[in-house]
């Protein structure tokens, strides 16, 4: 219980924090002065930032340490230059930045409304705003109307959060 509303709000703060982000810059990677150090830093960092891609990795090359180191290999150019191009096209278009984060914010209400105590307090107090779902292991979803609402309240608030605190921001600059 609250497992789906502790994750929704974390998702929020997410999201908030990514179009409040004055700096505008990815966490950069410790400079390096020697090869070998450039390269463990970028198979850390790619090892931290893409565990699923590791586990991927070992789990096709069935225990043979040259497939594995292989595929890394082959994967730690592929993210980072797909990591640079993402970065170019948030960089000329950053309305995609707010519609990402207003993305989040939607699933972020998903969430919140799809918990368990969530569901189960919507059911005491309107059963219509739930209905039943074979599927799911309470057996319940929200129904139309508190699911849509709930996604539209999430990606209105990180917006909204966004505007006010990227104002307070430049107000600050500005005062300094």
């Amino acid at each position: 219980p609250l497992l789906k509303v502790a994750g929704g709000l974390l998702l929020i703060w997410i999201a908030v924090k990514l179009v409040t982000d004055n700096e505008g810059e990815a966490h950069e990677v410790a400079a390096s002065d020697s090869l070998w150090k450039a390269v463990r830093t970028i198979a850390i960092a790619d090892a931290v930032m893409s565990l699923d891609n590791v586990v991927a990795i070992a789990a096709a090359s069935r225990g043979h340490p040259e497939l594995f180191i292989f595929g890394l290999l082959l994967t730690i150019p592929l993210i980072i230059a797909g990591s640079q191009l993402v970065m170019a096209i948030l960089t000329r278009m950053p309305l995609l930045v707010w519609a990402g984060a207003a993305l989040l914010g939607w699933i972020a209400g998903e969430m919140v409304v799809g918990d368990v105590m969530s569901l189960q307090y919507m059911q005491s107090v309107n059963p219509e705003w739930v209905k039943p779902d074979s599927d799911a292991p309470t057996g319940l979803k929200p129904a139309d109307l508190p699911h849509y609402l709930a996604s539209a309240v999430g990606a209105a608030l990180v917006v909204a959060l966004g505007l006010l605190l990227r104002g307070r921001g430049k107000e600050k600059a500005h005062a300094t």
